[in-house]
């Protein structure tokens, strides 16, 4: 099954590091329906903590479609995870 990264920094608003900021990453969907394949999963939620460089980063399988959560910045999303043509990993 192919994976994919997501990764970022988390910063306030004078551009400092956030450090131990939860990020919880989980399918949007339960099972997960792989876009274009057809393979349905159950995939569970998954949380980290940023760095003391506010970094962090979470291995995904690819093509499926989450929802991203950082609470301490009030921030939320679906996206789909995905490599770019170029084979790199997502960032936030």
């Amino acid at each position: 099954m192919a994976t994919c990264k997501i990764y970022g920094y988390i910063r306030d608003g004078s551009w400092n590091p956030i450090e131990g900021a939860v990020i919880s990453v989980a399918p949007s969907l339960q099972p997960e329906v792989l876009q274009g394949t057809g393979t349905a999963l159950y995939l569970p939620p998954i949380k980290v903590e940023t760095s003391s460089l506010g970094y962090f980063e979470v291995d995904l399988v690819q093509n499926g479609l989450f929802f991203i959560y950082i609470p301490s910045i009030g921030f939320d999303c679906f996206f789909r995870a995905f490599k770019h043509a170029n084979n790199k990993d997502s960032r936030l």
